[in-house]
């Protein structure tokens, strides 16, 4: 993601096809949900 014009580490941008049924929002909510886990421990 590039929000300042310097691109920041640890993001990841999905673009529509990525997220355009139930099914593959999912998976990446999923995804996003254990990233997250491993960075509390």
């Amino acid at each position: 993601m590039d929000f300042t014009g310097k691109p920041s580490r640890g993001f990841l941008f999905v673009g529509p096809d990525g997220f355009d049924n139930e099914s593959d929002l999912d998976f990446w909510v999923a995804k996003a949900l254990e990233f997250n886990t491993l960075l509390n421990t």
